[in-house]
């Protein structure tokens, strides 16, 4: 019988097809088809993924970020600029509750709520301030330079949140994700500069410099965002020397009767003192930062800042007067950074001592006044110090009644900056590393009330959870960063040192111009290093390593330092070779 031939069926092919690149990230990496419906494709909405189209590529011919033009500008709108890499047709969007701000598409409005949502209370940090929250988000309704910075922020701010997010999607289509974030980002910015650029600078008046600072503020956050600390710091020191011309034309208001802190407490408006607050503040960061990061230099600590009518006389070094007991937790945070602020003009003075441009008996004479000013300044910081704490203990003790409040939370960190700041002090000037022990019952406290304040503001799932990698947040002030790396560092008592390094790998963050990453890895190589040599759990003098200075890229997350040793007890310390470390 003839066999009969059954065909048998091939695999049938797919009718050839145009490939486009229009479809979102997502669905590319899924490799499935992209229905290209904006801002939403159907396969994202149906499995609630992030949908994230790529914005179409400028010619080569065209310049890589073209700036608007200030006709740009009608009635506080931001028009979009046709050379900008926008879609082809401009959409208004306002959001709910913003009637006056408007939109040139639908990202810059989704960047602007996750600014006002996420990133701005994040940025507030540890104490209850309104200056993210609401003074900022004010002035974006009539300052497009705002706008912008604020949109930026917001970009970087999801573009870092992408790469933390522990979603399905691919490594790669994460990164891309977020390289799209930061490129918008970055055009973003180059807008609010154009804008910046156009601000009056010869204009004297108070709106003018309010409108100045707030420019530094957001410049100071961005750069400090995106890891350049050294252009964060240009833009830090620009605010607070407008902020100085400030204070002196504000000086001929005083009357004999009222003290600087009186007027400032009472005389400005809540909004506004929130905002000198925070520029003070981030004075103390850049001195604290260059003095425990960058070599100590004797110009960079006393150089003069907001110093409230110091003048060198022995009664401007008389610390501020302060009430018995501090109403609330803004009076005494503003209390307590003014007078940090003096004590660092103390130890500016310290460390000029030594050194005079004039010889013989004249400069005998005046190194014995330059002494007894620096007698005097240390007996009124202890005196300040004590009527500090008095007047803080009460509203500290309330506090922790309220774990996890913003007043929980602030008290927490005065008493921790207290507690650094006395370790400093007691330090300053000596030779010997062994100074550093008899502050262990002071680096105990402060490690303990780091742990709790960090353990109280962690999210309930990653408090319960020990595989979960926290997510990083951004802090505009300084905070715990620098006061944990130091009892990391100095402090030799083991157990104490490493809780100190396990806070700052388990919470990874940024505060100010310092990385918890950063601060991490260097805490980690000393206490090897130092522990490497112990006798009997005892780190000996001649193992304590010193660090002298640091230069650090946030951005090639990359930090410098040399450090030094005393080889032979009671010789001169020595200065090793440089060390690198990346994280």
């Amino acid at each position: 019988m003839p066999s009969t031939w059954v065909p048998v069926p091939g695999k049938r092919r797919r009718v050839g097809m145009p490939k486009v690149r229009t479809g979102c990230l997502t669905c590319e990496g899924r490799r499935v088809k992209c229905n290209e419906v904006k801002p939403r494709c159907g396969g994202c909405a149906h499995l609630d993924l992030e949908c994230l189209y790529v914005r179409r590529k400028l010619s080569a011919a065209r310049p890589l970020l073209p700036l608007p033009e200030a006709d740009h500008v009608r009635r506080g709108h931001v028009i979009a600029n046709k050379d900008l890499p926008t879609p082809e047709s401009v959409t208004v969007v306002t959001l709910p509750g913003f009637t006056t701000l408007c939109f040139r598409n639908e990202a810059e409005s989704r960047y602007f709520k996750i600014f006002k949502e996420s990133a701005a209370p994040e940025l507030s940090g540890y104490f209850d301030t309104n200056v993210w929250t609401r003074t900022i988000l004010q002035v974006c309704h009539a300052e497009p330079f705002a706008l912008h910075a604020v949109i930026a922020i917001g970009a970087l701010h999801t573009a870092i949140s992408t790469a933390q997010n522990h979603s399905p999607l691919h490594p790669s289509i994460r990164r891309k994700q977020g390289e799209v974030h930061h490129a918008f980002a970055l055009q973003q910015y180059a807008t609010a500069l154009h804008f910046m650029r156009q601000l009056p600078l010869q204009e004297k008046s108070e709106p003018s410099f309010r409108r100045t600072l707030i420019s530094c503020l957001l410049t100071t956050c961005f750069e400090n965002y995106v890891g350049n600390s050294d252009s964060a710091l240009v833009s830090a020191q620009h605010g607070i020397n407008i902020l100085v011309e400030l204070e002196r034309a504000i000086y001929p208001k005083f009357s004999p009767r009222h003290t600087h802190l009186s007027y400032f407490l009472h005389t400005l408006s809540a909004d506004d003192l929130d905002l000198f607050s925070t520029f003070v503040r981030l004075e103390t960061v850049v001195i604290l930062f260059r003095h425990m990061i960058v070599a100590p230099d004797p110009a960079a600590t006393s150089t003069p800042g907001l110093t409230l009518g110091s003048d060198g006389s022995p009664d401007s070094l008389r610390f501020l007067d302060m009430p018995e007991v501090f109403e609330s937790l803004t009076q005494a945070q503003f209390c307590w950074v003014l007078s940090i602020k003096r004590v660092f003009q103390w130890q500016g003075a310290c460390m000029e001592s030594g050194f005079s441009c004039v010889e013989g008996a004249e400069a005998e004479k005046q190194q014995q006044r330059q002494q007894e000013l620096i007698r005097l300044g240390a007996l009124m910081y202890a005196e300040a110090r004590e009527r500090w704490l008095r007047a803080f203990q009460p509203l500290f003790d309330r506090s922790r009644k309220r774990k996890g409040s913003k007043e929980f939370c602030g008290a927490s960190l005065l008493m921790i900056q207290f507690l650094s700041l006395g370790i400093l002090t007691s330090t300053e000037g000596r030779q010997s590393e062994l100074c550093w022990d008899v502050c262990l019952p002071d680096h105990i406290a402060l490690v303990d009330l780091a742990a709790e304040l960090l353990e109280s503001i962690a999210s309930p799932a990653s408090k319960h959870s020990r595989t979960e990698k926290r997510h990083a947040v951004f802090i505009f002030d300084d905070g715990l960063l620098a006061r944990l790396n130091q009892v990391a560092t100095r402090c030799r008592n083991s157990e104490v040192r490493r809780r100190a390094l396990s806070l700052l790998q388990k919470h990874p963050r940024r505060e100010g111009l310092w990385d918890s990453e950063m601060a991490a890895k260097v805490s980690a190589w000393v206490i090897e290093k130092e522990e490497a040599a112990m006798v009997n759990g005892y780190v000996p003098e001649t193992a304590r390593l010193r660090i002298e200075s640091m230069r650090l890229s946030l951005a090639d997350r990359r930090v410098m330092f040399s450090y030094s040793k005393l080889m032979v007890i009671g010789e001169e310390r020595i200065v090793l070779p440089e060390v690198q470390l990346r994280w």
